[in-house]
């Protein structure tokens, strides 16, 4: 497992399968209200706080995990304020399994797609990949606006797989936002 701080109140994990085996972590099936599930994240969160003193317990904190290629996952935890909460919240993303998937033959068209769900929607949660022919988009809800710019994949977890595997991430989160400035 590598921890790197990324500023104040932002982690960045990397565990590699073995790491997932030990903690017991499967990135695409992660659902907090399963006790296995805290169960694996809490001990992992200690062994962070051992490691490079990040305390995942001191306040409220949004929780993204990525799935690699390789097996493993890449996890980011942001601190969602510098107060500590009376409980911990876990909230996030599991990303890709389960997102609403749309397909973009060109960069413009995407770009174009996201400017316009940034317009009408403000933030909207999503990622972006390059499969080498064209650009694919992840969001965690279906936006009919964006099928004037591509095409809808579905939502699956057969499709977030075959993302992560044949296609490279160009932005994994805020997507919409970074892209629709362009």
């Amino acid at each position: 497992m590598d921890c790197l701080l990324l500023g104040d109140g932002k982690l960045k994990l990397t565990l590699s399968p073995d790491d997932m085996d030990t903690y017991g972590i499967d990135a695409g099936t992660l659902d907090w209200s399963d006790t296995g599930t805290r169960r694996a994240m809490w001990s992992l969160f200690d062994e962070v706080k051992r490691r490079c003193g990040f305390d995942a317990a001191s306040s409220r904190i949004r929780v993204e995990v990525f799935p690699s290629r390789a097996g493993g996952c890449e996890i980011f935890v942001t601190r969602a304020s510098r107060e500590p909460a009376r409980e911990v919240a876990f909230t996030g993303n599991v990303a890709p399994a389960g997102r609403h998937a749309y397909y973009f033959a060109e960069a413009r068209d995407m770009i174009a797609c996201c400017r316009a769900l940034a317009t009408a929607y403000g933030e909207v949660a999503s990622s972006a990949y390059c499969d080498g022919r064209g650009y694919a988009m992840l969001f965690e809800h279906e936006y009919s606006m964006a099928r004037e710019f591509g095409d809808y994949l579905g939502c699956s977890a057969e499709i977030g797989a075959r993302l992560a595997e044949h296609a490279e991430p160009i932005l994994t989160r805020e997507a919409v936002a970074t892209l629709s400035r362009l």
